[in-house]
């Protein structure tokens, strides 16, 4: 998800991260081959210009300058006929931006409140994959619940760990992992029941 437009939307608050070993509880994991095979959902737009998917850490806009930011974080995909595979680096890119567990789940997810983890020293790096024309970078995807209130986000952890908590349920597994936040401040490792969809979105002018 475009994280710096999504926590513009919620509260930023100080999250507490308690430490405490696994209470046999059995948690799904996200993790995940690093493999992203989606079909967009035109919505009725003509998509054709878009050529190429570009995996991309720690996004965001220079508003002043209208230029994205971060940089890239794996090989690009082709898009064709709203459709494109992705293959997320095993060992991520030397440039890439590495955050500590607490920042992640506060500023990434917007969680709040305490929560139990099986490992706090846990680092994490993200991805957004955005699309790219003959013209330059111009919006991103997202993977999100049809109505738009649960979206998949995609982090590469460095070490295992389960974070627990009121409405929280996460699993993640060194390498790749799949997290699924809801508005309201839900977030599990666990996919919903509900059908997911892939959608387009232009980037903010």
């Amino acid at each position: 998800m475009f994280k710096k437009i999504f926590t513009l939307l919620v509260a930023s608050t100080f999250i507490f991260v308690g430490c405490q070993k696994d209470n046999g509880g059995k948690l799904v994991s996200g993790s995940f081959n690093g493999t992203i095979t989606a079909t967009v959902d035109d919505e009725g737009y003509d998509l054709s210009p878009i050529k190429q998917v570009y995996p991309w850490n720690d996004l965001g806009i220079d508003w002043s300058a209208g230029a994205i930011l971060g940089q890239q974080a794996g090989d690009p995909a082709s898009y064709s006929n709203n459709k494109f595979t992705i293959n997320l680096p095993s060992t991520s890119p030397s440039g890439v931006a590495w955050v500590t567990l607490q920042y992640a789940l506060e500023s990434y997810l917007g969680l709040s409140g305490s929560l139990d983890c099986t490992n706090q020293d846990a680092r994490v790096t993200d991805v957004d994959l955005i699309a790219r024309t003959s013209g330059g970078y111009t919006g991103y995807f997202i993977y999100t619940t049809e109505d738009e209130k649960t979206t998949c986000v995609f982090w590469n952890v460095d070490s295992d760990t389960s974070i627990t908590g009121t409405n929280v349920s996460i699993s993640l597994k060194k390498g790749w992992n799949r997290i699924y936040y809801t508005d309201g401040g839900k977030a599990t490792t666990k996919a919903p029941s509900g059908k997911m969809v892939w959608y387009y979105r232009d980037f903010p002018s």
